[in-house]
């Protein structure tokens, strides 16, 4: 956790400073384009030096309808929140929260392990 913190700690701090020297040699455009090659070092030092971890997956297989529907919903919120941003229409924005409620609700009932009791109106003590 040390380590992990140090690194984040140090990439913030150290960022601003590396992006100012690549602008003061190059235009904006490299900011992204340096990330090429180190993401390619990073990947090749990933296959060297990690171990390999095999995915076993017996009997489980992809829900395609939860993948949509949530999908949907976070795209929706999304959507609300930006019309709350940009003062869109009141009635635009309270009924695509409402629905962005009623997918989040026919979503959590599709789940096969999910907990209705916050939806029926029964709260665990």
């Amino acid at each position: 956790m040390g380590i992990n913190g140090l690194i984040i700690a140090v990439a913030a701090a150290a960022g601003p400073t590396v992006a100012a020297g690549i602008l003061a040699i190059a235009d904006w455009p490299w900011l992204f384009a340096i990330n090429v090659p180190i993401g390619l070092v990073a990947f090749v030092l990933s296959l060297k030096f990690l171990p390999r971890n095999p995915v076993k997956v017996e009997g489980q297989r992809f829900d395609v309808t939860s993948a949509v529907m949530n999908a949907l919903t976070f795209g929706l919120l999304i959507c609300v929140i930006d019309g709350f941003a940009h003062d869109i229409h009141l009635v635009y924005s309270d009924s695509g929260f409402c629905y962005h409620a009623d997918h989040r609700l026919v979503f959590y009932q599709t789940s096969e392990n999910a907990d209705l009791s916050f939806a029926s109106g029964r709260f665990a003590a």
